[in-house]
């Protein structure tokens, strides 16, 4: 009668499971451990037919052997809660004969994990009779988490399987770019929105430079500082929500100059953005037909809009510097974002509190609405806001970096090993 089953766990320090102990227990041998300093015995474990290591033709021959390889892992691991290797229990055939089943499990474990550069240490078990009477052929597998790589060294952890195409390169999805199609539809609705506002009949008068003014005006109070907080926390917390930031660290290159990046890129995006709200601007107004268009208003609405949205951006740069620090917290940055927009609806009231503001300071940069008599704005007070929304984000990025270096200084402590499984 066959029997069916397969269970995968991982040996890991964080459990007191130690590598060299579980080998021994798979083998039925005694393995000296270097990382603990202690012998793990079990020659007369009973069960054990036969047992095999299979090295990729680039592996270190002298891996062939347990004890070596094994030290080899341990030594390759020094995260005190270090993942160590792979457990594979797989059950064979009764069916089978013994001589079959063995190199039915050789075949298995030659195509699938060392024809990709994984080092395989497997072992044969048949105890007399469990289940009843029934005999219970299997066996174990474990496998380092860490592949051989072409110059004989260990790779690095991947945790993920990709889907590659017929040349054997990787397939991308676009699961990353939907915020950046978020960003656009939301430069969309700002413009939606402001010809909803058009539709109210509160006497004001309409041409395509009011337009623009209210485009802007939507585009600070509620739109373009949640916008952009949420294409930033999303690129900055990748890394981390991925699994992937170990790997980059080892190119080398230190967590804020990855940071400060991100950081320039988003405010690249934020100028694209701005030309992106500029054309929607002028597609809309081509629509509804509004008096008063040229095409030297058009570049001066293009320029006032984009410039907007990045001086938007310097001014929520500490909140982002800020809730970056976590993986998932940018949207807590996201909502504080909003409020700190709107906010700058009740800070243009007072034109002493707007050009402190750094919100409502972005609009003095570009001389919004200048023209009118009750709008007096000092560009050194508006620059001075801004400049120092920046140096703010340098602070908090700074000291970033100098939390993650003591961090780093803790001494792992050894945990004791679990004996056998």
């Amino acid at each position: 009668m066959a029997l069916f089953h397969l269970s995968v766990t991982q040996t890991k320090r964080s459990a007191g499971q130690s590598a060299i102990a579980s080998a021994a227990y798979r083998a039925g041998e005694r393995l000296y451990s270097e990382y603990y300093g202690e012998y793990s015995d079990y020659t007369r474990k009973g069960g054990v037919i036969c047992s095999d290591i299979l090295l990729p033709s680039h592996a270190p021959p002298e891996y062939a052997d347990r004890q070596t390889l094994w030290n080899a892992v341990e030594k390759a691991e020094r995260g005190k809660n270090a993942q160590l290797a792979y457990s594979f229990d797989i059950a064979l055939q009764n069916e089978f004969s013994l001589e079959e089943n063995i190199a039915l499990a050789r075949q298995f474990l030659l195509e699938n994990f060392v024809s990709r550069g994984m080092v395989v240490d497997f072992a044969v078990h048949q105890p007399d009779r469990e289940d009843g009477g029934i005999p219970n052929p299997h066996f174990h597998v474990l496998c380092p988490i860490r592949p051989i790589e072409q110059n004989g060294k260990w790779g690095l952890k991947q945790r993920r399987v990709y889907e590659l195409d017929e040349d054997g390169n990787r397939i991308r999805d676009a699961n990353g770019k939907f915020v950046l199609w978020a960003g656009v539809a939301l430069m969309l609705l700002s413009v939606l929105l402001t010809l909803f506002t058009s539709m109210a009949n509160d006497g004001s008068v309409w041409d395509f430079a009011y337009l623009t003014e209210q485009v802007i005006k939507n585009n600070m109070s509620m739109i373009f500082p949640m916008c952009i907080s949420l294409i930033a926390g999303y690129m900055i917390s990748r890394e981390q929500t991925d699994d992937t930031l170990k790997n980059i660290l080892t190119v080398p290159i230190s967590f804020k100059k990855l940071l400060t990046g991100k950081l320039i890129v988003c405010g690249v995006l934020s100028i694209i953005f701005g030309l992106i709200c500029s054309l929607f601007t002028i597609i809309a107004e081509m629509i509804v037909g509004f008096p008063g268009f040229e095409i030297s208003l058009a570049l001066k609405a293009a320029l006032q809009i984009t410039a907007v949205n990045f001086f938007l951006y310097l001014a929520v740069l500490p909140i982002i510097a800020l809730t970056c620090r976590r993986a998932g917290s940018f949207l807590v940055g996201v909502i504080i974002a909003f409020v700190y927009g709107y906010g700058g609806m009740f800070a243009a009231g007072n034109m002493t509190l707007a050009n402190l503001y750094p919100i409502t300071a972005s609009l003095g940069m570009v001389g919004y609405r200048s023209y009118d008599t009750a709008v007096n704005w000092n560009i050194g007070t508006c620059s001075c806001s801004l400049a120092l929304a920046v140096v703010i984000s340098a602070i908090l990025i700074l000291c970033m970096k100098e939390r993650e270096a003591t961090q780093t200084k803790k001494k792992a402590k050894k945990v004791a090993p679990k004996k056998g499984w």
